[in-house]
């Protein structure tokens, strides 16, 4: 994990492919402004706590005590608080533009939320964050603001994507690099021979038994095998880098299918989101009080674990 944080540190922030402009006309106990929204030092530190818990923490290892480098994680949770509290302005300004508002049912449940969050926190992790519950229904209602405007951009996505596009099939495969070897193939395989013994003998594929969908395959493999019925043998396929046996062992494997499908629609929903958002951020006005937020150090302290205020989130919001 440290790996991946380490060689993932964002170089500045950014809102969507914009960067921020960094100034300091700003309050001490002020941490942005995009447009005329303000970000205080007590929200800050709310999603920086709840991130230092959840990124320092992996297989029940404490991060921040085994790393080498302890500064490298503190910048990337930094980075990443700083990069999800402006996208949540941001969606709340384009939001306020399309003349979005949250229901008075999902105001209650914003209200539930804080309550129920800011109750599951100790004194010292209040202290810490210096935050209050009516401080946390804001963010909630924000936070909520926001995802209503990514539900209503990306919606009808999932319609779009059906069970043939996200087809995964088993399959097992004979690739070989020549024609000479590949007639031998096709002769043992009109023989009779099992495909398994043919493919120990001949396949040059790293493996023989293999699962892929749409786009996994040289198109004329996919082509051929994907009309293949369960243990129908293709004949040979030739491509661009040599030549193919496919034998289908499972036309549909459903639960493969489903995780591609929504694979599919989560990039597709970032692609319908992103069309919108970059559009709109690249004209808003921002500044940021790099000089208070230098100064904000990660506090390491064993009493200090709450990581839940996305769980909570999702409890209320999504029941």
């Amino acid at each position: 994990m440290l790996l991946v944080t380490t060689a993932t540190l964002c170089s500045g922030c950014k809102l969507g492919k914009t960067a921020v402009v960094f100034t300091t006309t700003l309050s001490d106990k002020e941490v942005f402004r995009i447009e005329k929204e303000v970000c205080s030092i007590e929200e800050a530190r709310v999603y920086l706590c709840n991130y230092q818990n959840i990124y320092g923490n992996a297989y029940g290892v404490n991060l921040w005590e085994h790393v080498s480098d302890s500064h490298s994680l503190e910048d990337y949770v930094k980075n990443i608080t700083i990069s999800e509290l402006t996208r949540v302005v941001c969606m709340d300004e384009l939001a306020k533009k399309q003349e979005m508002t949250l229901t008075e049912e999902e105001k209650d449940k914003a209200a539930e939320a804080a309550a129920a969050y800011y109750a599951s926190l100790s004194k010292k992790e209040i202290a810490y964050m210096d935050v209050s519950e009516s401080t946390l229904e804001s963010m909630y209602e924000d936070y909520a603001l926001a995802q209503k405007l990514y539900r209503s951009l990306t919606d009808g996505v999932n319609e779009e994507v059906s069970d043939d596009e996200a087809r995964i099939m088993e399959a097992m495969q004979i690739y070989v690099s020549s024609k000479e070897k590949a007639d031998k193939v096709k002769a043992d395989l009109d023989a009779g021979r099992d495909f398994t013994a043919v493919a120990t003998d001949y396949n040059e594929a790293s493996k023989i038994e293999i699962t892929f969908g749409r786009g996994d395959m040289p198109s004329q493999v996919e082509k051929a095998a994907f009309e293949l019925d369960d243990d129908a043998i293709s004949g040979c396929i030739k491509t661009d880098d040599g030549y193919y046996f496919i034998k289908c062992t499972n036309k549909f494997n459903q639960e493969l299918t489903d995780a591609n499908k929504a694979n599919i629609v989560k990039k597709r929903e970032k692609e319908a989101f992103d069309d919108v958002y970059d559009s709109f951020v690249r004209g808003l006005d921002s500044t940021m009080n790099e000089k208070l937020w230098d100064q904000v150090e990660i506090k390491q302290d064993k009493d200090i674990t709450t990581n839940s205020f996305f769980e909570v989130y999702d409890e209320y919001f999504q029941s």
